[in-house]
């Protein structure tokens, strides 16, 4: 349910200066296109550069289309929970905390002592609860209505949906 709204949320949000925020996020790392083909592709090998300028490219588009979904999603979120006052409390970052601790069964003491003393790694708990709080807050809002439809109908594109 979660994803199909985020998916339902960035389809039809078009951010003004996407691009500014987009940009940081599409540059790959070093090395980051020097890996090859992601796994789970096949590629037909054709010479040297020219197999190697395709894959870039077409990792590149890939990578771009992620980072502008992202970044629309990330500015869509932080809107409504801005507008309706939502915000993470200490408590939810507490809560945060003890789930990390649970996931490393036998480092709990060291995984503790390290989210207090870096105050920083306790901060990056805070995006991921706020984006849940406001999806939530959505989802609390959604009118959801149930229709039976055929497999063929489930294939035929929405005419009314708008291209992500």
């Amino acid at each position: 349910m979660k994803r199909m709204l985020v998916r339902a949320l960035v389809a039809g949000f078009l951010g003004f200066g996407l691009l500014y925020y987009v940009a940081p996020l599409f540059v790959p790392l070093p090395g980051e296109l020097e890996e090859g083909p992601p796994q789970g592709r096949l590629y037909v090998d054709r010479s040297g550069e020219e197999v190697r300028r395709l894959l870039e490219d077409e990792l590149r588009a890939e990578y771009r289309a992620i980072a502008e979904r992202r970044v629309r999603l990330g500015l869509l979120l932080a809107k409504v929970g801005e507008d309706n006052s939502i915000t993470v409390t200490q408590e939810d970052l507490n809560q945060a905390l003890i789930e990390q601790v649970r996931s490393y069964p036998g480092h709990e003491q060291a995984v503790m002592n390290y989210y207090r003393q870096n105050p920083q790694a306790m901060e990056e708990l805070r995006p991921p609860i706020f984006e849940n709080k406001v999806v939530d807050y959505i989802l609390e809002l959604a009118q959801v209505t149930e229709r039976t439809v055929t497999p063929e109908e489930l294939k035929t594109p929405d005419p009314d949906a708008k291209n992500e």
